[in-house]
């Protein structure tokens, strides 16, 4: 006689899977994962692009200025030259005889000079006394001095620094006129005023 089956024993289902077929799976599934990968390669394509182009032509070149609103520099100033000053003012005075003082008209000439020297502070200028052939040397050499001082001493009171001033006395020994007349002596006896370099001064 069989054995009989105890109760508690079941009888466990088979389950058979079927494998799909691939044309069942949906279009948007099998699209998605291509569609990721064509937007990916694009953005790639793109920025490597902006790359090259960035490497080959570098920052742009700074903008130029309009040329209306360019400021146009100034002129360079005039050249002066002493002709100038000999031009305005003259280049010498004259004194009487055996005398040291300014007259009218030498001093008349100072003040266009001074006023020459205060417009232009760059240049110095060289005071030189001259004598007329009356008197020894020992006497004509230091008259001499004298009147390039006069001459200085009225520079400076007017506004002339001393430094740009030089003085010399030459006596009687570089006579204009020589002849012995009146006219010639007072011809001779002079203050020269001779313009020097720019920048020189006395130490």
């Amino acid at each position: 006689m069989p054995a009989q089956r105890r109760s508690t024993d079941r009888e466990i289902p088979v389950i058979t899977l079927k494998p799909k077929r691939r044309g069942a799976m949906s279009n948007t599934r099998r699209g998605f994962p291509l569609r990721i990968a064509r937007i990916t390669l694009g953005a790639s394509c793109v920025g490597l692009a902006l790359l090259t182009v960035g490497c080959v032509y570098g920052p742009p070149p700074p903008s130029r200025p309009d040329p209306e609103l360019a400021i146009p520099a100034p002129p360079p100033p005039p050249s002066v030259s002493a002709n100038d000053f000999v031009s305005v003012a003259g280049d010498r005075v004259h004194f009487d005889f055996d005398r040291t003082t300014l007259n009218a008209a030498a001093k008349s000439i100072l003040n266009q000079r001074i006023a020459w020297l205060k417009m232009h502070p760059e240049f110095t200028i060289m005071l030189e006394g001259h004598t007329d052939n009356r008197g020894t040397r020992e006497y004509c050499l230091p008259l001499s001095e004298r009147m390039a001082g006069a001459v200085k001493e009225y520079m400076v009171s007017s506004g002339i620094s001393p430094r740009r001033i030089l003085t010399v006395g030459y006596g009687r020994e570089r006579p204009v006129d020589y002849d012995d007349t009146k006219a010639a002596q007072a011809k001779n006896r002079r203050v020269i005023v001779i313009v020097l370099p720019p920048g020189r001064t006395e130490k």
